[in-house]
């Protein structure tokens, strides 16, 4: 290289990660290599994760809801027919 040699460089967060001049890359340790696959699929993950938590709320919402089964013995406001007064035969 010379004093007025055309030279491109890429910046990434304001330093430079790399420089090409006459055909030849250089690159420094701090070139973004892999992680904008990693935040995709991080992302991806929290997105997936978030679709499966509003669409089980939603069935769970739209869902009717399922009165208890009656108990057994005595209808509400009944007497059982247990006890001193509801014995037959006293």
């Amino acid at each position: 290289m010379t004093v007025g040699s055309q030279v491109a460089g890429q910046v990434w967060r304001g330093r430079v990660v790399q420089v090409t001049a006459g055909g030849v890359t250089q690159q420094t340790a701090q070139d973004p290599t892999g992680e904008p696959l990693e935040l995709g699929l991080g992302g991806a993950g929290f997105a997936a994760g978030g679709v499966l938590g509003i669409v089980t709320g939603a069935v769970w919402l739209a869902s009717p809801s399922v009165p208890s089964a009656p108990r057994r013995g005595a209808a509400p406001g009944r007497r059982s027919g247990r006890g001193e007064k509801g014995r037959k035969g006293n």
